[in-house]
C-alpha cells in the first residue's frame, strides 16, 4: 500500500496525493519561503522518496527524488 506524506518545516499531512498538493500549497500561501515536500513511502519502509515540490515559484514533480528517513519528518 502506498501512502502520500506532505511536509515542511513546521508539520507534516498524510492523505490522498490531491490533499497532500493541496496542504503544500496551503503551507506556502502562509510563508513564500517555505518549500513544502511530497514524500511517497510504502508500508513498512523506513524511509520515503520525495516525488514532488511545492515552492511559490509553483509545483514540480521530482523523478528519482531523495530518500528520507520517516522518522525525520516533522509530526
Amino acid at each position: 500500500m502506498l501512502s502520500f506524506v506532505a511536509f515542511a518545516r513546521d508539520g507534516a499531512y498524510c492523505g490522498a496525493w490531491s490533499s497532500c498538493i493541496n496542504w503544500c500549497r496551503a503551507q506556502v500561501a502562509k510563508d513564500p519561503r517555505v518549500v513544502a515536500h511530497v514524500l511517497l513511502a510504502r508500508g513498512g519502509e523506513k524511509h520515503g522518496r520525495v516525488v514532488a515540490e511545492v515552492t511559490s515559484d509553483g509545483e514540480r514533480r521530482v523523478s528519482r527524488g531523495r530518500l528520507v528517513p520517516l522518522k525525520k519528518v516533522p509530526a
